[in-house]
């Protein structure tokens, strides 16, 4: 009797550890919505979250095996998963069933292929997050990029969307369906292994990655640089004349002497075991357009919550700490999936600071536990916190446009290596858009460095950036030759991580000098609060509405034309909020020379203190840092008007 009971029991084991496996695939309804595709059925779909939605039990004899050796972005080397049951989807020119569909491990940059049962390519699969517990189901893949493969693309009769996003896809698997048996210890390239619960050994072999431990020393550096940005892909359901959302992969390294917390924004995100919240970096995405000398923000992102470093390029396993040395990425799928992102005036920019209790996530019940999640009701709008722009505004004449990422950790002491952006080029095709990337590679710092080189400023041009202690400013000005003698300024004010917010901006002007064509843009999508321009005395001074003031991570601009030449300027900045004795001024071109002293916005005595609380808030250097400031050119000669 012990016997058949011990084999009852093996065989009851082995269906549970089967019943284990499984493979949720989402598929992103509002991308493949808008190419006529839909989920005609799900056969052997065990739970449904929503149409597009299925989880599928994975069948024997799949297997996967682990690289051995050196590190590497793909975490198998060998092996597929096969399954019970699969979508059938319906195309423009009939059906495609993927019912005993098969993930099939292939060579980097892809991990898997999709394919039918007769195995032809549909769908490529990429940004791999792998997950180990010593409970089953054992290994985790989550967040995996679906993007389209060449053959679907193809039947669509779009090859252009080879690669573009189309949802995503996350692995359930215990221990028996993975082959780690030829790993040598502490020397693989499962680099980004969540050990969350101390378990690293796998079933035969020693560990996949070394089990790192965190150092965050204050003492230590933190710095955290951007080094790629992906190709973006539209996420949005077409409207016309409308908006359109889009995403993009980011990858980024730590560069610092500090490894820098990674935890998770709020609980119980995460598997069981590894749900630690705490401090976190934050991803904000951007486009813009430039256009005759003119830099526009088209479209900003809410803040995107990082949650999971994946350790890649390293020796240590992924977890809750991006290592020293090591790499993270995120692909479009992470960067646009609702789930991750909140409101940006819930983040002070500066310090990194953020309360999750009464937070977006946190909603109602106000208990510390996220009470928004993926389905329909908590995300009804499929533009809610994604990078949107207006379809309008991608078809400007010999305009240039650009995607930037950027990373906000806290303590980074290098903010402009945490930025970086690449050229697109937007392309219209039957009511979809796609953004192949332009030839060139990521370009790390701020956008505005392509309207004006800081180091090649002229009579004309200038590129300042202001350090005021609490963030930072940036301010390009340039002068352009325009009709009838007169003269056009074009000025473009960033705020990238000053929380008090930028709500006036002046420009000296003497009282002789004759203005028109004022103007000013502020950050996209669509219409923005104007700010009101007043003529005084001997300034042209534009303040913001009701909130509208120039807040972190935004950019805007402002423009008159003159029958004055350029000179070296001081502009004057007031804060929406502001502390005891705060000057902020930046350097420009404008049509008037700096004030004589005891006249005009900066007299002598105005000046003189602004040079002494330089020297006493920054130690004696500049205002602004090795970028420049005050100090250095508030008394130099102007140039002729």
């Amino acid at each position: 009797m012990a016997i058949w009971a011990a084999m009852a029991a093996a065989v009851q084991s082995h269906a549970e550890s089967r019943d284990l496996a499984r493979t949720t695939l989402h598929l992103d309804r509002y991308v493949l919505g808008s190419l006529g595709v839909e989920v005609a059925a799900a056969p052997g779909a065990r739970r449904v979250e929503d149409s597009w939605t299925h989880s599928y039990r994975v069948a024997a004899p799949s297997r996967l095996e682990l690289w051995r050796g050196d590190a590497r972005e793909g975490d198998f080397r060998a092996g597929f998963l096969a399954h019970e049951g699969g979508p059938v989807l319906s195309l423009p020119d009939g059906e495609l069933s993927l019912e005993g569909f098969e993930l099939r491990v292939v060579e980097p940059p892809f991990v898997f292929d999709l394919v039918d049962r007769d195995g032809r390519r549909w769908f490529l699969l990429d940004y791999l997050h792998l997950m180990r517990s010593s409970r089953e189901p054992a290994y985790l893949l989550r967040n995996m990029d679906l993007s389209i493969a060449p053959e679907l693309a193809e039947r669509l009769g779009r090859p252009e969307l080879t690669g573009a996003y189309a949802g995503y896809l996350e692995v359930e698997l215990p221990s028996a369906f993975v082959d780690a048996g030829n790993v040598d210890a502490g020397n693989v390239g499962a680099g980004n292994v969540d050990t969350g619960d101390g378990a690293a050994e796998l079933a035969g072999g020693g560990p996949t990655c070394r089990i790192c431990e965190a150092n965050f020393d204050p003492a230590l550096e933190v710095d955290v640089a951007l080094t790629l940005l992906g190709e973006p892909s539209q996420v949005s359901p077409p409207e016309p004349g409308g908006r359109v959302a889009m995403g993009f992969e980011a990858r980024l390294e730590n560069r610092g002497t500090a490894d820098i917390a990674w935890f998770r924004s709020i609980a119980p995100d995460g598997e069981p075991g590894s749900s630690v919240v705490g401090p976190h970096p934050y991803l904000v995405l951007h486009f813009y357009r430039l256009a005759d000398g003119v830099l526009t923000q088209l479209g900003l992102s809410d803040v995107k919550h990082a949650f999971f470093a994946t350790n890649y390029g390293c020796r240590c396993c992924g977890a809750q700490a991006l290592f020293v040395g090591c790499g993270d990425i995120y692909g479009a799928g992470t960067n646009v999936r609702q789930l991750f992102f909140a409101p940006r005036h819930e983040v002070e920019a500066f310090s990194g600071a953020w309360e999750r209790v009464g937070s977006h996530f946190d909603g109602d019940p106000v208990d510390d536990r996220r009470d928004h999640g993926e389905d329909s009701d908590d995300h009804p709008d499929p533009f809610a916190h994604r990078l949107v722009v207006m379809e309008t505004e991608l078809s400007t004449p010999s305009a240039e446009y650009f995607i930037e990422g950027w990373y906000l950790a806290q303590g980074d002491v290098n903010l402009f290596n945490g930025m970086g952006h690449m050229k697109v080029r937007p392309v219209s095709n039957q009511g979809t858009w796609s953004f192949p990337l332009a030839a060139g590679q990521l370009v790390p710092g701020s956008m505005l460095d392509r309207v004006v080189d800081p180091a090649a400023e002229g009579a004309g041009r200038s590129n300042q950036t202001l350090d005021t202690g609490r963030g930072h400013l940036q301010l390009v000005s340039t002068a352009q030759p325009a009709l009838e003698g007169r003269v056009r300024y074009e000025y473009a004010l960033m705020n990238f991580d000053f929380d008090g917010q930028v709500r006036r901006f002046s420009v000296p002007v003497a009282p002789e000098v004759a203005l028109t064509s004022l103007g000013f843009t502020g950050a996209g999508p669509g219409p923005s609060p104007s700010w009101v321009a007043t003529r005084e005395t001997d300034a042209l001074v534009w303040t913001a509405p009701e909130g509208g003031a120039l807040d972190w991570g935004s950019l805007v601009s402002f423009r008159f034309e003159a029958d004055a030449g350029p000179a070296t300027s001081v502009a004057a900045l007031s804060a929406l909020e502001t502390r005891p004795g705060e000057v902020l001024a930046i350097a420009m071109r404008g049509p008037t020379r700096v004030p004589e002293p005891a006249a005009g916005l900066f007299g002598s005595a105005a000046l003189l203190s602004l040079a002494s609380l330089v020297r006493a808030r920054r130690g004696g250097r500049s205002f602004g840092g090795a970028r420049g400031g005050v100090a250095r050119w508030a008394w130099a000669a102007a140039h002729s008007r």
